[in-house]
């Protein structure tokens, strides 16, 4: 396995993590992030949603599905950059972006790894 391909599964643990967090035990992390506890169905769809998402980066890391590494780190460097603008146009909390710069992180790992990879 390849170190960028390490990078998404690495990735989607952490996505699989926060899908069945949000799925089974939504408030507990909203609390965690100083967030409002909520029992409205959307925090359990967004929780499918990552599970679903940290699916298919397990898959695309444990098959070294270089082109689909390089779609992540666009959707995870825009993100953040959505996050951001949500949160200024005052239609989210300042929290959101924290989990975006978690993301840009993840991106710039991924990114770097190819990188070094493509440099060999």
């Amino acid at each position: 396995m390849s170190k960028s391909a390490k990078t998404l599964v690495v990735w989607a643990i952490y996505i699989l993590g926060a899908g069945i967090t949000l799925f089974a035990f939504p408030n507990a992390l909203l609390r965690v992030s100083r967030l409002s506890p909520t029992e409205e169905p959307w925090i359990r769809i967004m929780g499918v949603l990552a599970i679903c998402l940290g699916y298919i980066y397990l898959r695309a890391g444990l098959g070294d599905v270089r082109a689909c590494f390089e779609w992540t780190i666009h959707t995870r460097v825009a993100l953040l950059c959505l996050f951001i603008a949500l949160v200024f146009a005052g239609l989210a909390p300042w929290q959101l972006i924290l989990f975006g710069i978690v993301d840009f992180l993840g991106a710039v790992w991924t990114w770097w790894t190819m990188r070094g990879e493509a440099e060999r």
